[in-house]
C-alpha cells in the first residue's frame, strides 16, 4: 500500500508539473523544471539540510535578461540533478538578495556546504551556465570543504 501511495503522489507531482509549465516541453517556454521557490523562511534549512550544491537564481518578473535566463535554467534544473536550483524573487524577497550582496540581475549564486563558491550576473547561454556550476562544484571539491 505504501508503495502504491508513493506511486501515486509522484504521477500527480508530475501532473500538476506539467500543468503549471505550460503543459510540457513544447508548450510555449513552458517545459520541465525542478528549481524551487526559495523565501526567507525557507533559505536557512535549505542551505543547511542540502547535501548538493544550492544555485539561487535571483530574478524579478519585469526583467528582460531574466526572462531569457529562464528556460536555460529550467532545463539545467531537470538535467542536472547533482545541484539544487533554488529561485529568489529580489522584488518579494529583497532582504535575502541584499545578504547575498545582489546589485544586478539575473544572479546565480553557488553554495557548496554553506559557503558561497561563485556568483555570476547577467544573462548566459546554456553551455556557459554549465560550466559556470561545474568550476564553483569542482573549485570547492578541490579545497576539501565539500
Amino acid at each position: 500500500m505504501p508503495r502504491f501511495i508513493c506511486g501515486l503522489l509522484m504521477v500527480i507531482a508530475v501532473l500538476l508539473s506539467a500543468c503549471s509549465n505550460g503543459g510540457g516541453p513544447d508548450a510555449g517556454s513552458g517545459g520541465p523544471d525542478a528549481r524551487i521557490t526559495v523565501t526567507a523562511a525557507s533559505h536557512d534549512s535549505l542551505i543547511k539540510e542540502s547535501k548538493k550544491p544550492v544555485v539561487l537564481e535571483f530574478w524579478a518578473s519585469w526583467c528582460g535578461p531574466c526572462k531569457l535566463m529562464d528556460p536555460v535554467l529550467a532545463k539545467i534544473s531537470v538535467e542536472n540533478t547533482n545541484v539544487v536550483i533554488g529561485k529568489v524573487n529580489v522584488d518579494e524577497e529583497a532582504p535575502l538578495a541584499r545578504k547575498y550582496g545582489v546589485n544586478a540581475i539575473p544572479e546565480l549564486v553557488v553554495i557548496v556546504g554553506g559557503k558561497v563558491t561563485k556568483t555570476s550576473m547577467g544573462f548566459m547561454e546554456k553551455p556557459a551556465v554549465e560550466k559556470f556550476l561545474e568550476e564553483a562544484v569542482k573549485s570547492e571539491v578541490k579545497t576539501g570543504n565539500r
